[in-house]
């Protein structure tokens, strides 16, 4: 997680949701993975994708639903959020 977010801070958000793909491909139930990874490709204009994993994260740990209101990188999807 934390070599995702520092990839994403030094070269690029892309080369971070690489990261968490791979991540993910190994850890399939950990929220975290879905929820950055959720953020990084809602940032790169993903927007479906992005809710899709969203909601994945939101299935493994209800409580990231409340965080995700509040974290600018989801900011184009809070309205969906909090209708649902």
């Amino acid at each position: 997680m934390l070599w995702a977010f520092a990839t994403r801070r030094a070269d690029s958000i892309d080369q971070a949701r690489v990261i968490l793909v791979n991540a993910i491909e190994r850890r399939p139930n950990v929220a975290t993975f879905h929820y950055s990874l959720a953020c990084y490709i809602c940032q790169l204009g993903e927007l479906e994708r992005a809710k899709t994993t969203l909601h994945t994260a939101f299935k493994l740990e209800p409580q990231y639903r409340t965080m995700a209101l509040d974290d600018d990188d989801l900011k184009p999807l809070w309205e969906g959020i909090a209708a649902a």
